[in-house]
């Protein structure tokens, strides 16, 4: 059965939501509301069954705190359903950086920057200069966002956010990142253009919301670094 754009944005949102759950913590409403919908829309879909066991899943993890090794039932399951219900896994790659490097990356697209790498004291020179790092999931890709945007002492920077650059996987080779231990980790060679790429600004709670990199404006940063500031009172 052939998905709108929409489904296909649900699908590929509950897979990684699925996957990185301490993200999406008490936030699930947008997500359950949205497959609610899908499930009235399209009773018959093949991927309606998957969609009622993460629906499950989410309503179970409500109000609690869960990390991605934790043992819940049903995820493989719910997730092996969803993806073969996408037209290909996976559909998107996601970089994490602060919105400081956005006017270079829209001028030169996304390249190995050893200069700025915030792991220069963890990971050797060739590694960091090898590619771009990515991830096969935003909600880890946010992990590196937040690394990006932190200062010598782990504390965010005040005048600029964390944010989610998403590519179209399609013909993009990512390689797997030896140096990572968490599976959604890789590797792409650079540059990498960014003329179709889209952004998740800052720490986004609920369903994200993904913008055209090119229409984000000096005010869109800053109403960004405002909610992380209300969401740290």
């Amino acid at each position: 059965m052939e998905h709108t754009h929409d489904q296909i944005e649900l699908l590929v949102e509950i897979d990684d939501a699925l996957a990185m759950p301490l993200h999406s913590n008490r936030c699930y409403d947008a997500h359950i509301e949205r497959i609610n919908h899908f499930l009235t829309s399209c009773p018959a879909d093949p991927a309606s069954s998957a969609l009622i066991l993460a629906r499950e899943i989410m309503n179970h993890r409500q109000g609690k705190r869960i990390y991605w090794f934790d043992e819940e039932s049903g995820i493989a399951e719910a997730r092996c359903a969803v993806r073969k219900a996408l037209p290909s896994w996976p559909l998107y790659l996601y970089h994490g950086t602060s919105s400081r490097h956005l006017p270079s990356i829209n001028q030169h697209g996304l390249i190995a920057a050893f200069s700025q790498s915030s792991w220069q004291k963890h990971v050797d020179t060739d590694h960091l200069e090898s590619g771009v790092f990515m991830a096969t999931s935003w909600r880890s890709a946010h992990d590196w966002a937040m690394s990006s945007n932190s200062t010598s002492k782990g504390q965010q920077r005040r005048n600029s956010a964390s944010v989610v650059i998403r590519l179209r996987a399609d013909g993009l080779i990512p390689q797997q990142d030896t140096k990572a231990t968490a599976p959604s980790c890789a590797i792409l060679p650079s540059p990498i253009g960014v003329s179709d790429a889209e952004v998740l600004l800052s720490d986004h709670v609920g369903y994200p919301i993904w913008r055209r990199l090119v229409d984000i404006t000096l005010q869109d940063i800053r109403a960004a670094i405002e909610m992380r500031r209300q969401l740290t009172l």
